[in-house]
């Protein structure tokens, strides 16, 4: 499934609507101008029965809550129960300030709601500017890029060659974390696994695999013949591991093992 976004501008129709109408139109527009994978309502969600009708069927990647005006914790509490996705939260400046009644108290909402999300121990980000500043354009531009990635990370493949040496653990990923933070799957396999594959390749196997390092890496043939040899055969151990499995990222440990029991470093 495709990237997608929401866009819940949350309110209700006792503020001065010809404001609130004012800023979500501008926030359509500026929202469809930094990504088109949004999906927003044909109008403010000034009710919970129709925050409902929007929110049926939706599976965001991204949750932009935007108090158009001041909505109460409910509105929020609602969008939490039904999706499961990071949230930014977004709160708009007043447009006038002229000593008389708020236009649309979008701040007061915001505190209700991010009370709202703290009780659900859900993380979140915050903006708080009209969808015409700069500063505001470019957090949620930022915010939209970080949950495209996140999308991207979903069903990675990432290798783990070898285990972090004593001491080195803060380096060290854990399947389950990688997992419930990126959506990546993480695999391992031993050093000596690779190792044992170069070790089985004929001179004819590793000559292409040498040619294309030679047209990538500068000084390559300055080194000793045989370390040049060993490392042709581990490129393609490495590249053969990384096509069979579908890896799109990969770490190596590298000392000792690859000095020890094959004589040439991988790194």
């Amino acid at each position: 499934m495709d990237f997608q976004y929401l866009y819940i501008p949350i309110g209700v129709p006792t503020f001065h609507l010809e404001s609130a109408q004012a800023e979500f139109d501008a926030s359509v527009s500026l929202l469809k101008s930094l990504d088109d994978a949004v999906v927003a309502p044909s109008e403010m969600l000034l009710s919970l029965d129709k925050l409902l009708a929007f929110l049926e069927g939706k599976h965001p990647d991204l949750l932009i809550v935007q108090n158009v005006t001041f909505a109460n914790g409910a509105y929020i509490a609602e969008v939490l129960r039904r999706l499961d996705a990071p949230v930014l939260l977004w709160t708009l400046k007043e447009p006038v300030v002229d000593g008389g009644r708020l236009r649309l108290n979008s701040l007061t909402g915001a505190y209700s709601a991010a009370n709202v999300l703290h009780a659900f121990d859900r993380p979140f980000e915050y903006v708080y500017g009209s969808p015409k500043e700069a500063d505001a354009q470019r957090a949620i531009a930022a915010t939209i890029r970080a949950a495209r990635l996140r999308k991207a990370l979903r069903g990675l493949n990432v290798l783990q060659v070898g285990h972090t040496p004593q001491g080195f653990g803060f380096g060290r990923a854990l399947d389950m974390e990688m997992m419930t933070t990126f959506g990546a799957n993480l695999l391992s396999i031993e050093a000596r696994e690779l190792i044992d594959m170069a070790k089985s390749y004929k001179a004819d196997e590793v000559a292409p695999f040498l040619e294309d390092a030679r047209s990538r890496l500068v000084g390559l043939d300055a080194l000793p013949a045989r370390n040049v040899e060993d490392f042709g055969r581990l490129y393609k151990a490495y590249s053969d591991y990384v096509k069979a499995h579908h890896i799109g990222a990969l770490s190596s440990r590298c000392w000792p093992d690859f000095f020890t029991a094959f004589g040439t470093p991988v790194c």
